[in-house]
């Protein structure tokens, strides 16, 4: 009888844990100019009666924002851009019992999208199979009939190609990507970089002092400069001797100017 109902009771919890479904994976990743990006995915849920979300509500209250917790737990649940050589740095996890969602929010330790070519006056990245790892099956992408991805990309971002998939739909800085079945996947845009306008006065005095031409100017009027400090007192002599003997001609003029008026 006890063996009866302990079989009975793994086959309830097994029925309770086979009920629970991944109802639509929602992943949206915000992309800055540099071509890193901060990353949600909204996990909506479907439970078969009320039990078992009452069941899953405290398991989420014990997992509290442990990503370790989370995927031992239910297998569906892991962060989709996360990749052996980019790892997952800050996370936080809630669960929305009216909507009965999961929102997984991340920051990757190194940029999503790849650099194709960086030159002078702009740089070229590209989003490709490589970034959608997670979803590779047998060598083939397989975005699931409830999975949708969207990219938003910077709003001075130009996309320049992308390989004919229908439902990898683009509309100005935006990417979607819808269920589809693919071996190949690439987006490449463009960011334009700013012409340097502003003037580094560090940069302009030591190109000043690099050209010999303005180093020789600089060295002669240095030397000038020191003379003149040097003779200083003399000079100073010489320039007064000069306005006593102009002011004595001056003043030896005034008076025969006088007597002749007399």
């Amino acid at each position: 009888m006890k063996k009866t109902a302990i079989a009975l009771s793994l086959i309830f919890f097994a029925a309770a844990v086979h009920a629970l479904a991944l109802q639509k994976l929602a992943i949206s990743a915000e992309v800055s100019d540099n071509g890193t990006a901060s990353i949600v995915e909204n996990y909506e849920l479907a439970f078969e009666n009320i039990s078992e979300k009452i069941r899953f509500i405290d398991n989420a209250q014990k997992n509290s924002s442990s990503m370790l917790a989370w995927k031992a737990d239910y297998s569906f649940f892991y962060p989709h851009f996360e990749a052996t050589d980019n790892r997952v740095i800050r996370s936080s996890i809630t669960f929305e019992q009216g909507t009965n969602t999961i929102t997984l929010e991340y920051d990757l330790e190194k940029p999503l999208m790849t650099v194709v070519k960086d030159a002078a006056r702009e740089t070229l990245y590209e989003f490709s199979g490589k970034q959608l790892n997670s979803f590779i099956k047998d060598g083939l992408i397989v975005i699931p009939n409830n999975a949708e991805i969207s990219i938003t990309l910077p709003k001075k971002a130009q996309i320049i190609g992308q390989n004919a998939v229908p439902q990898v739909e683009t509309a100005q800085t935006k990417i979607t990507i819808k269920p589809l079945t693919t071996s190949h996947i690439s987006i490449q845009y463009s960011i334009q970089k700013p012409i340097q306008t502003k003037v580094n006065s560090l940069e302009l005095i030591r190109d000043f002092f690099a050209d010999s031409a303005n180093l020789a100017v600089i060295i002669a009027a240095l030397i000038a400069l020191a003379i003149i400090f040097w003779k200083k007192d003399d000079i100073e002599g010489k320039i007064e001797d000069y306005i006593v003997k102009h002011s004595e001609i001056a003043q030896g003029g005034t008076e025969e100017e006088v007597e002749l008026q007399v």
